[in-house]
């Protein structure tokens, strides 16, 4: 997370018009995909195969390329029925990848496509493609992104850099993203007139051409919401039978085939995709997320922070206003037979009861005083909180940001705590000095919490003003994942262009690229963050506040009919004490929000839940079907087949009582830092010198073994001087059953049972997340910082306050674990 502090629109250019690509179907296309030589130590270069086609239905080349040293591969092709007017050819890399080679002379080679903008070059995943073809490779110092050189593209220099061999051969730049990797040209400079060098962007004089590489990991990521999921699992999401892709063949006959095949599948998978990519109108290079999806299809509207005419002072009120979803515990443990209420594409249902799509489309927003109407119903809502569930009240008050003052009522508020790494937004007592801004779903959250209405200083309602009147789009967007089912492709994509048209985009915020030496001059040149394109935080705002004022409802009628609420998270609660017909009589005056064939709630019964902590949960239904938070117990490594299961197993085992063997499913983490080592890995992990890897036993009888790349790792080590180091870094092993301990027995969370704000400076605003309540703020005396007040410390040692002046120690215990810890430095 990246603090911003004040940011400003001014300077602010809107996003470009989506540029949709054309299909695969009508243009030539170029598909290869290079492996390691299985014979050699290390990941080095095998075999690469290619065929160019021209669309679906022409194939003119097909390409064997072998290392420089092997002349042809015996036996290839007395297995390969090509079309008769196709032409197969054994090349070595160097000539594949000359940088003088043309259409006319050398129509089969890399650069005549890819360099001169002839055809799309199509793979999956081209870091290890790229990365065993390249002759450099520099891995930037800022950011995900990997600079490579191709042969005779860039020759050393004098500085221990790559320099270019000419102004139109550029380098690549590899970007990884979510899922696969973005490829384009490295910015090729000016020359002593100041002209731009290189080719054109087609159109456009003053913009350089980035290329057109297309990452079918990227693509298939974008089209089926599947982040982690391998080749085979993409190609099951469109379809497709399973197949995959060897990263190690053996530079023979054998291995040959085995690229045509695999080469074969990733066209079938492109010719599935492009389909699919086309009625969503992408541009299939620069797409990398669902999220982008839902950006693009807001093309024709333009970027709220360009049209409206809001100041920065009110936007800057409404991030103050911008909250997640609530996540917190009010009886950790385990509760068995539990009900389980769910809020039923909550986002997207709030957000068309609160109009989002009228402020989108609106020529202006009129501001409006509501204070005293909003006063009103806050008191109205202190009694009856089923008041405020009518369709007009929630259309009617939109986008309205209050001003409020806090003394001592329920408020959501977003507290950053170094043992939980996404910060904690729960609502807590909050008592503040200077006024704050909430949504008015906020303020009357509060009210149904506290049973009064808390001090309203103001209240303004952003009306919107002709807007187009077409249909909102999430209404289409949701039946249609209702009819192809939920865990469809299709249904997993809707889901998540839903939640980002909504949510994603509107609170999003994009980070600044440092500028470097000889970058685009359009690179920002400093670090921060930058609102999205289609930002708009009013939106973000009352979006989210309105499954939380649902929460909170919930919440009181179960109170009142002496129930509990035992969990909550962002838009679920899970209620121990009352039965099943008690819990839908309670969310029975909600139904007023519904709409045809969407019910606000879905209920859940006998339902045995364990909560841990926060954002630690498992969920499950007569003795099985585990569902809840898995990430922090499975680690943050790219996980090897059957990890979930892994996961699964312990959750059940632990809960059950069963005792871990320290020796089963041991883990370590490792450094490839010399050949002898690399020579034993598999292929398969495509480590490289310097990589850091996972090993990990998963059967303790016939001691079997899963090896994973750490995701953050280098996938390729630059400096030489760095592959020499003679040191093997190895982090003490670790068995499953200690991580399901320290995922069972987390850190113990700062106590909070009290808010105080004494300053405007308690408050930072942040990108994504805005309106943090900051207690670690750099060079800030500690009388200024807010108070926390907690009792019941999981230690039980008493209560500890952080105070305005000082900090006090209520209990020796306290005051001896401070002096340890000042002792150890």
């Amino acid at each position: 997370m990246i603090e911003l502090r004040g940011w400003s629109r001014h300077g602010w250019v809107p996003p470009r018009p989506p540029v949709p690509s054309k299909p695969l179907a009508d243009r030539p296309v170029m598909y290869f995909y290079a492996a390691a030589d299985a014979n050699a130590p290390g990941d080095q270069f095998g075999l690469l195969y290619a065929e160019i086609w021209v669309g679906t239905w022409r194939l003119l080349h097909s390409v064997l390329v072998v290392p420089d040293d092997i002349a042809e591969v015996e036996g290839w092709g007395s297995t390969q029925r090509l079309p008769a007017h196709s032409r197969r050819r054994v090349t070595t890399l160097t000539d594949f990848c000359d940088p003088k080679a043309t259409i006319r002379a050398t129509p089969w080679a890399f650069h005549a496509h890819a360099y001169a903008g002839r055809s799309a070059v199509v793979s999956y995943d081209f870091i290890p493609s790229l990365g065993l073809m390249s002759e450099y490779v520099h891995r930037a110092r800022y950011g995900e992104r990997t600079r490579v050189w191709l042969p005779g593209v860039g020759k050393p220099g004098d500085k221990s850099n790559i320099l270019k061999v000419a102004p139109h051969q550029p380098s690549l730049v590899l970007r990884h993203g979510r899922a696969g990797t973005q490829v384009e040209f490295a910015y090729p400079g000016k020359d002593d007139a100041g002209r731009m060098l290189g080719q054109r962007a087609p159109g456009n004089e003053k913009r350089y051409w980035e290329g057109e590489f297309i990452d079918l990991a990227s693509l298939a990521y974008s089209l089926d919401a599947q982040r982690n999921a391998e080749f085979a699992r993409h190609r099951a999401s469109f379809g497709l039978s399973a197949a995959g892709l060897p990263p190690r063949v053996t530079v023979d006959a054998a291995g040959a085939n085995e690229m045509v095949r695999a080469v074969t599948a990733i066209r079938e998978l492109a010719e599935a995709i492009d389909p699919v990519a086309q009625s969503w109108h992408i541009n299939y290079a620069r797409t990398q997320s669902p999220g982008t999806l839902a950006s693009l299809q807001l093309g024709g509207i333009p970027a709220p922070l360009e049209h409206f005419d809001l100041s920065d002072e009110e936007y800057r009120n409404w991030m103050g206003a911008v909250h997640g979803g609530l996540c917190d515990s009010y009886v950790p443990g385990l509760s068995r037979d539990v009900i389980g209420a769910d809020l039923k594409s909550a986002y997207p249902l709030c957000a068309h009861r609160l109009g989002w799509w009228s402020m989108y489309t609106a020529e202006h927003l009129q501001r409006e005083d509501v204070t005293s109407e909003l006063r009103e119903l806050g008191r109205l809502a202190a009694k009856d909180p089923t008041a405020v569930l009518d369709p007009d009240i929630w259309k009617s008050y939109g986008a309205t940001l209050c001003k409020v003052l806090p003394q001592g009522e329920p408020w959501t508020v977003s507290v950053p705590d170094p043992r939980r790494p996404d910060g904690r937004t729960e609502q807590v007592p909050l008592t503040s000095s200077v006024p704050l801004y909430y949504t008015w779903l906020d303020y009357v959250a509060a009210a149904v919490l506290s049973g009064q209405a808390p001090e309203l200083l103001g209240a303004t309602r952003y009306t919107p003003v002709n807007p187009s009147g077409e249909a909102d789009p999430v209404l289409e967007l949701v039946s249609r994942r209702q009819k192809v089912g939920k865990r469809t492709r299709e249904g997993l994509l809707l889901h998540a262009v839903a939640n980002s048209l909504v949510w994603g985009n509107p609170c999003r915020f994009d980070p600044l690229v440092p500028q470097r030496k000889g970058t685009d001059p359009g690179v920002f040149k400093s670090n921060g963050e930058k609102p999205g394109p289609y930002c708009f935080p009013p939106v973000a705002a009352v979006v989210s506040a309105g499954p939380r004022l649902l929460l909170s409802i919930l919440k009181r009628a179960v109170d009142e009919r002496g129930g509990h609420v035992v969990y909550r998270d962002t838009d679920s609660s899970f209620v121990c004490g009352l039965t099943q017909e008690q819990v839908v009589d309670a969310l029975r005056p909600c139904g007023q929000l519904s709409l045809p064939g969407w019910a606000v709630w879905k209920i859940e019964s006998a339902v045995d839940i364990k909560v841990v902590a926060p954002k630690r949960h498992i969920q499950s239904r007569k003795g099985s079907d585990i569902k809840g938070t898995r990430t922090n117990l499975a680690g943050q490594y790219e996980a090897p087949p059957g990890l979930s299961d892994w996961v699964a197993i312990a959750h059940a085992a632990y809960s059950a009582g069963v005792r871990w063997d320290c020796d089963y499913w041991a883990m370590q983490l490792l450094q490839v830092s010399n050949l002898d080592d690399l020579e034993q890995l598999p292929g398969t992990l495509r480590a490289k010198l310097g990589s850091h890897y996972f090993r990990m036993r998963y059967d303790s009888v016939e001691q079997r073994t899963a090896l994973a790349l750490r995701r953050d790792g280098p996938w390729v080590d630059s400096d030489p001087k760095e592959q020499q180091r003679p040191d093997f870094k190895l982090q003490a092993p670790e068995t499953l059953g200690d991580r399901v301990w320290q995922w069972y027995h987390p850190r113990p969370e700062m106590p909070i049972t009290a808010v105080t704000v004494d300053a405007p400076n308690d408050i930072s605003y942040r990108g994504r997340v805005s309106g943090v309540l900051d207690d670690q703020l750099a060079g800030r005396p500690l009388g200024s910082r807010p108070r926390y007040v907690g009792h019941s410390c999981e230690c039980g040692c008493g209560e500890f306050v952080s105070g305005r002046t000082d900090k006090r120690f209520v209990n020796d215990t306290h005051r001896k674990r401070a002096a340890r810890a000042q002792s150890k430095g």
